[in-house]
């Protein structure tokens, strides 16, 4: 039998392939458009989050600036109820009508009590709109306390160091005490032997030094045995003593009461120390965290081989990883070294001469308004009769330059400056207060306010007309860290009781009536002033004829100080200094 087979009908098998891709590839399509717009969701979505987390942060801030200007602001504010915020100027409130932010996001304002009397808990919740159907939100919680409520009941968080030698004139002995959270000092307490096979080494100076973050801290103190000087670095980690260090040392028995060191933490934690050792080339060290560096030295500051730094101040640049160093040499001298986290610039010379060069005739500030600039205070001749300022500029890649010489007018007495201070506003604007004693034998102290546009003479320029004798350092200045406009200067006016006075930036006025401290056992001799972080209030440090040691909290909300807690009111903390002449004795509040 014969079969016939016939072929295949081929168009009907093209026909359903050519279905068959269509149909896989619309479905393909479709997959990988629905991952794209899902992606695409997904990224905006993410941004969403992104821009409203930063929203609810500057909602945070904008409460706190309600609450700083005034914590009573917050009564007008009812638990429970929301409120969105308003800005008028620099200033924040809050209202019952919703406000946009980029025109899609809306912040709003819940207030509960809060965990400790007269507290308030914060929610800040923001919302937006994803798309047609969908609703975006995120929150977050803070809380607010009234901690300047007055002299009565003070909220107190923040902690600090005290160092002051204890040994008089005959032992090595430093001892520190904690300001606690209750604002109580923990009992004295000595700080490890600098050379524990030795005690005849007597701590003549003392400074400390606060890391820009956290509780880290270098000490450096300068000790003499009567024929020699030692100038050792110890480290406060925020427990415990450590990494004692030796510096350097000289054969010398003159000038042990000079400020021929200082020091600075820079943004990346690494601490810098500037000093002399008897030679007219500074030296200097670094402390990184873990070890000290070895010596290293900047350019000598003349070409005089017995020339040397009596007085310097070094400080790092907010926010940077360099530092600035102004000297006044034994020639009277003023000179300047940058340092930009490597090495340091040849010497720049801003006075070739000066009033004196063993008094702490010399001082630098970095402006934290604007950071790249920073100015020194110095004087330029041996009759010098007014104060010189001169602004530093950073160019921002490591190095910068000296602007011309600014002249304050004459002083009215006609006399000469033997101590000086400069400090910088802390917020607002780019601003220097500097204020010097001079030499007459009733001491005047007279303040002058710097901008980059020149400098004033303030109203109530004249401090005190009847400031401590002698070079020592009788006044000393600050600024209100929160307000951020209220300087505050401590000074002594020859007698038992330090006094404070205010500056308001806004007037460039100084007050006219003084705060009385409570009396010391003789006349005030030396004073430090050091604001609390995060406040308007500070700390106020101080000694007398006999080489005894106070402190006391100074309320800026009532301008006065405080009575409680027992130790945030007058302290005498019955030390046994070396001497009136020399800094023995400092205090760092934890950051």
């Amino acid at each position: 039998m014969k079969v016939n087979l016939k072929p295949t009908d081929q168009k009907g098998f093209l026909l359903i392939e050519i279905i068959l891709a269509i149909a896989i590839f619309a479905m393909l399509a479709f997959v990988a458009l629905s991952a794209f717009i899902y992606g695409r969701d997904a990224t905006v979505v993410s941004g969403n989050n992104m821009i409203a987390s930063e929203i609810v942060n500057e909602s945070i801030e904008a409460v706190h600036n309600i609450s700083d200007s005034n914590y009573l602001n917050l009564s007008n504010y009812t638990n429970g109820t929301t409120y969105y915020l308003q800005q008028t100027g620099t200033q924040w409130s809050l209202s019952s009508s919703p406000t946009l932010v980029n025109g899609i996001y809306t912040p709003a304002v819940v207030f509960s009590s809060g965990p400790i009397s007269d507290s308030r808990q914060v929610t800040i919740t923001v919302t937006w709109k994803e798309d047609i159907t969908r609703n975006g939100s995120l929150s977050a919680t803070t809380y607010m306390s009234n901690w300047s409520a007055g002299t009565t009941n003070p909220v107190q968080t923040r902690t600090g160091l005290l160092v002051y030698a204890n040994g008089g004139d005959t032992k090595e002995l430093i001892d520190y005490q904690l300001l606690q959270s209750t604002g109580t000092w923990t009992n004295p307490s000595p700080l490890p032997a600098f050379d524990p096979k030795t005690d005849n080494e007597v701590a003549e100076s003392v400074k400390l030094y606060p890391a820009q973050t956290g509780d880290d801290k270098v000490m450096l103190a300068r000790l003499y045995d009567s024929s020699k000087q030692y100038l050792y670095g110890m480290v406060w980690n925020g427990t415990s003593w450590g990494n004692v260090q030796l510096l350097t040392s000289w054969a010398s028995s003159g000038f042990d009461a000079s400020g021929n060191f200082s020091g600075s933490y820079m943004a990346n934690g690494t601490f810098v120390a500037v000093y002399d050792d008897d030679t007219n080339t500074p030296k200097y060290n670094t402390w990184n965290g873990t070890t000290w560096s070895t010596q290293g030295a900047l350019s000598a500051i003349s070409s005089d081989k017995n020339d040397y730094p009596e007085s310097m101040i070094v400080e790092a640049r907010p926010g940077a990883n360099e530092a600035m160093v102004v000297m006044l040499g034994a020639a009277s001298e003023t000179v300047a070294s940058f340092y930009n986290g490597t090495s340091w610039s040849a010497n720049t010379t801003l006075a070739a001469s000066g009033t004196s060069g063993s008094t702490k005739n010399v001082d630098f500030a970095w402006s934290p308004v604007n950071t790249l600039q920073g100015a020194a205070v110095f004087t330029n001749s041996s009759t010098d009769q007014s104060l010189q300022f001169s602004i530093f500029t950073d160019n921002g890649k490591g190095s910068g330059s000296w602007g011309p010489t600014i002249s304050t007018t004459a002083q009215p007495s006609g006399s000469q400056s033997v101590t000086d201070n400069i400090v910088a506003q802390p917020l607002a604007s780019e601003e220097w207060i500097g204020c010097d004693k001079d030499n007459l034998s009733t001491q005047h102290i007279y303040c002058y306010t710097l901008t980059p546009s020149g400098v004033s003479n303030p109203t109530n320029q004249i401090v005190a007309s009847n400031g401590n004798d002698g070079e020592q350092q009788s006044a000393d200045l600050s600024y209100g860290l929160l307000s951020g406009t209220t300087g505050l200067i401590a000074y002594s006016n020859d007698t038992s009781s330090t006094q404070l006075k205010t500056f308001n930036s806004s007037t460039n006025t100084w007050e006219s009536t003084s705060l009385a401290a409570p009396n010391a056992s003789t006349t005030i001799y030396k004073t430090h002033i050091i604001s609390e972080p995060g406040s308007n209030d500070a700390m106020v440090l101080m000694i007398d004829g006999n080489d005894n040691l106070y402190s006391i909290m100074y309320n800026a909300t009532s301008n006065s100080y405080y009575a409680t807690p027992t130790d945030f009111a007058w302290t005498i903390h019955n030390a046994d200094g070396p001497s009136i002449d020399s800094k023995w004795f400092d205090f760092a509040w934890d950051q």
